[in-house]
């Protein structure tokens, strides 16, 4: 798996990032069931800024992308069976307001499976929209087609991630259309940035100190991945420790410092941040890594990854390498389900762990070499393998 995948999970707005536009966001401001954040897109490294709500499997987001002529709206729920492009007709009111409404909100699903529309409203009206937001008592949306009755979402705390908002859109205006030339975007991994240049800017744009609280989450969780990719575990771990502090409810920086910690062979800590980790997300590779780091230190972790795995919506790859663990799938099937070249080199350092696991080093490090030498660079099984074949002498 991609390390980049992960952290624009630990930046917040992941699960609820449209399947097409995918951001490295921060948690700006907090206030009742609200939550505003702000970032940049993965592709282009554009500016986002947005409000979410996550209550009883309902959500609700509304962000705004720099230089869209609309802002978008996306509302998902755990209990809806949507099929993807259909277009159903929306609605949103505050108060006593007029209906906000999208007559053609798009069924699509978020990256952590659930069903979810996306509609959009002319860009021109985002001030009123933010003005009948922070003034109001109660949203309601409705979605005939979809679910009767539709929802009310309180706006409790709506003034306070309405002025971070403005923030956000105040800074959005100011840093021009995007960051190409910023040390920023290099430090994100853009102009094909090795690890050492992403190193190098994102400890740049840290001391410009530009950013502040958890926004410094951004270079940090960057940096730490090119330390990942790199083999320098030590300054991996500083990064994600930091980032745990900035940003304690951000996965992803558990997940990292799990990582590092199973690199250097303390598997109990990387067991500890690892169920930190699973805590906080559904992640089937969490799950997995958690495991391996726990039959590292004993028996357990069977049930463990069991009861997690029966949580996961999809049961497309990596689901295969959890039913192999579970003694529920052969190792031909194991291989014949990853189709794709990226899987297969995941397969391999998998099968490699589970020799490993019965003390059969000399079935383990062809596997390990194969991962090591055919997962792309930046794939937590690559550098997996390669700490591993250190540990083994290779």
């Amino acid at each position: 798996m991609n390390i980049g995948r992960l952290i624009a999970g630990a930046l917040m707005v992941a699960a609820l990032g449209c399947t097409a536009v995918r951001a490295d966001t921060v948690t700006i401001a907090r206030s009742g069931a609200w939550e505003a954040f702000g970032g940049l897109t993965e592709d282009d490294n554009q500016t986002v800024c947005g409000i979410m709500n996550s209550i009883d499997g309902h959500y609700v987001t509304i962000k705004f992308y720099q230089g869209d002529k609309t802002f978008t709206i996306q509302l998902s729920s755990d209990k809806w069976h949507l099929k993807d492009d259909e277009e159903h007709a929306v609605s949103l009111t505050m108060d006593q307001h007029a209906t906000w409404t999208s007559q053609k909100a798009i069924a699509m699903h978020f990256s952590d499976g659930s069903a979810g529309l996306e509609g959009e409203v002319a860009a021109r009206q985002l001030d009123l929209f933010v003005r009948e937001f922070r003034s109001g008592n109660q949203m309601r949306l409705a979605f005939p087609s979809v679910e009767a009755g539709g929802w009310t979402v309180s706006l409790a705390g709506s003034n306070a991630v309405s002025d971070a908002l403005d923030r956000c859109r105040r800074a959005q205006k100011a840093s021009g259309p995007s960051v190409i030339g910023h040390p920023l975007e290099r430090c994100m991994g853009g102009e094909k940035a090795t690890p050492d240049q992403m190193i190098e800017a994102c400890t740049a744009v840290l001391a410009a100190e530009l950013l502040t609280g958890e926004q410094v989450a951004i270079p940090l969780a960057h940096r730490a991945s090119a330390y990942e990719t790199k083999g320098d575990y030590e300054h991996l771990i500083a990064d994600a420790t930091e980032a745990v502090r900035l940003a304690p409810r951000s996965w992803n920086f558990y997940a990292s410092r799990g990582r590092g910690h199973f690199f250097q062979a303390d598997f109990s800590a990387a067991a500890t941040d690892l169920a930190k980790t699973a805590e906080m997300k559904d992640d089937p590779y969490t799950l997995i890594w958690r495991f391996l780091a726990r039959r590292r230190t004993g028996p357990e972790g069977a049930s463990e990854l069991a009861a997690g795995a029966e949580k996961l919506k999809s049961k497309d790859w990596p689901y295969a390498v959890i039913d192999f663990y579970l003694e529920r799938r052969p190792v031909d099937d194991l291989q014949a389900a990853a189709t794709k070249p990226e899987q297969k080199c995941e397969a391999a350092f998998y099968l490699a762990e589970w020799h490993l696991l019965r003390a059969n080093a000399a079935e383990a490090k062809p596997l390990l070499q194969t991962a090591a030498d055919t997962c792309p660079e930046g794939f937590i099984e690559r550098s997996g393998a390669q700490a591993e074949l250190k540990r083994l002498g290779q």
